[in-house]
Formats: C-alpha cells, structure tokens, sequence
C-alpha cells in the first residue's frame, strides 16, 4: 500500500462496500474480507461491522495473524463469529535475539495447537462454514521486531497489550522448524528452483490434508 496510516484505506475500503451493499444483497452473496498483514484480527472485524455485518463477513486465514504479532486463537475468537470460510495454515513461532521469528510451515508441524484451534472455531462460527486446507511453505522465516518502539509506531500503534502478550507466550513455547526443506521462494531464487518448489509443495499439501483427516478428524463422510 502507499506510505502512510492505514484508516485511509480502511475507511476507503468501507466507503466501497457501503456502495454495493443494495447489489450484494439483492444476489444473495456474501463478500468476506481476509485478514492479511496490515491490520491485526480486531481492526478487521472494525471493518466488517463498520462496512455491515449482514453483507460482509471473514475470509478467516491461520496463518496471516503470526506476522502481525497475533496468535490464531485472538484471530478466531475475534473473527470467529464473522467468517464466511475458514482457512488452516500452520506457522512456526518462536523467540529470537531481535524480536520473535515467524515462518509457515505444512499443516500440524508449526507452533500453534490447531485441536484446539479448530475446537474453539465450532463453538463461534456460524453453521456451514468451509474449511480450506491452505498451506503455503518454502519462504525463510521472517523476524518480527517486536521489541522496537517504531515498529509498533509505524505499523500497530493501536496494539494492546493482552494481544502481544498471548503472542509472546506462544513464542515462549515455540522453536525453529527443523525438518528438511527448501526454503527457495524468494524472488531471486524462485525460477531456478521452480520444479522443486512444485514437488515439495505438493507433498507439504498431502502431509497438511493428511493432518487435517487423522489428526483434527475433519473432511466429509460419504455414507454408501
């Protein structure tokens, strides 16, 4: 985005939604907002009631909050009620010399519990719900200075407090991922290693869904 605050864009982003709510409505849709990386899971859900909650709902990501400096369980108990889908990525989190490192990794290998996760998930969100299996991996991890007085100014300077907390206790728990694999998907590297970025994609979604039907039982049962 432009440099600069973020409400700008919040507020342009509501001023829109408004707009078309009399279309939506009248096709029967619901437009969902993901929560990404500018805006921590209680700004997102300022937006969605802002925009109008009975049109607008969460595109509800796993795995976007860790690099706000926000645990997954904040995003869906804040979140949770909104969504309209509700996607699992798992990260790894963990303390570093300069602040706490972020980095995603195949479903059920990361730092967070995702049995419980998705246990608090069924309490909250509405009936009908998807769940997307969404891993994304090869990317090094990325250290979060939180710790720095002008991240927080520049980027979160409405933070609170009971938030880091809760991300820094899940830091507390969490080390750095230690299986084998390419971490190549960076813009200078990403060509050249193309192939193998694929075939280990691959197998990282097969381990993710693997994840998701053994360990959190979830999937649909076909009865003959």
């Amino acid at each position: 985005m432009p440099a600069g605050p973020v409400e700008p864009h919040v507020d342009a982003v509501v001023k829109v939604l408004r707009e078309v709510r009399t279309q939506a409505v009248d096709a029967g849709l619901k437009i969902a907002i993901e929560n990404h990386k500018e805006l921590q899971a209680w700004q997102t859900r300022e937006l969605i009631v802002a925009a109008g909650a009975d049109f607008v709902g969460s595109y509800l990501d796993t795995g976007n909050p860790v690099f706000v400096a926000e645990d997954p369980m904040t995003t869906v108990e804040e979140l949770g009620p909104l969504a309209v889908t509700f996607h699992l990525r798992d990260s790894v989190v963990y303390e570093h010399a300069d602040g706490v490192a972020v980095q995603w990794v195949p479903l059920g290998e990361g730092t967070v519990d995702f049995k419980a996760l998705v246990a608090r998930a069924s309490e909250l969100m509405p009936a009908g719900v998807r769940i997307h299996c969404k891993p994304i991996t090869a990317r090094p991890p990325v250290v979060l200075p939180v710790y720095d007085a002008q991240w927080w100014a520049e980027w979160f300077p409405r933070a609170r407090s009971k938030d880091l907390g809760r991300f820094l206790a899940l830091a507390r728990r969490g080390r750095p991922y230690d299986r084998p694999h390419l971490t190549a998907d960076v813009p200078e590297l990403r060509e050249r290693y193309m192939d193998a970025l694929r075939a280990q994609q691959l197998e990282h979604v097969e381990r993710s869904l693997d994840y998701c039907r053994k360990g959190l039982d979830l999937g649909l049962r076909w009865r003959g």
